[in-house]
């Protein structure tokens, strides 16, 4: 079985032009995620919609593009919730860019594989931030952090998600997608005839 790497091929000035407006709108929805974050009167939590939002992209772009938005949603993400510089980050970026190798490769692109590979994505970013910013320090509360902070708002980002994902839908497929649009079967076929 080979795996490819999709690599850009010449774009027409119109798809550079739609390229940059979609980069634009999808920094433009980041920024409006991060708001409502960051301002919104949540009771103790905040929910981690740059993180959803970074995992619908990855599903749709090509791994550059979802590894380096990445980076950028894990920053906002640091910002919104107070934590540590660049730390969701360290853990996001990889695990957009697994997700985009795997959608490319080995997964069709629907909401039931974005809906589990979004709540895989929380799940490593939760443990990573419950080991290093509570465990390693022996916090003696880490029930109460668990069950009143990371918890709900793991949730609260699972059930928004699938707003987060049709909108990335929507925007990229309206704009043009820098990844082909075949699956999994045209990406067998397409192998199966350079081996020919």
């Amino acid at each position: 079985m080979n795996f490819r790497i999709i690599r850009l091929g010449a774009m027409t000035r119109r798809d550079v032009i739609k390229n940059i407006i979609k980069w634009v709108l999808l920094f433009l929805i980041l920024i409006i995620l991060y708001s409502i974050e960051a301002t919104l009167p949540f009771i103790k939590w905040q929910p981690y919609l740059c993180v959803t939002l970074a995992c619908g992209v990855a599903i749709y772009e090509t791994e550059m593009a979802s590894f380096i938005f990445a980076l950028f949603c894990g920053l906002f993400q640091d910002f919104a919730t107070g934590g540590l510089f660049g730390f969701t980050s360290i853990w996001l970026a990889p695990c957009c860019l697994l997700i985009s190798l795997l959608v490319e490769n080995l997964m069709h692109r629907n909401l039931l594989n974005y809906l589990w590979l979004n709540a895989a994505v929380l799940v490593v970013i939760d443990l990573m931030e419950l080991l290093f910013k509570y465990v390693i320090w022996r916090n003696e509360h880490i029930d109460i952090i668990v069950l009143e902070y990371i918890l709900p708002a793991t949730v609260c980002a699972i059930v928004i998600s699938p707003l987060i994902y049709l909108l990335v839908k929507k925007l990229i497929r309206a704009l043009g997608n820098s990844r082909n649009e075949n699956d999994i079967i045209g990406n067998l076929s397409e192998s199966e005839e350079k081996e020919a």
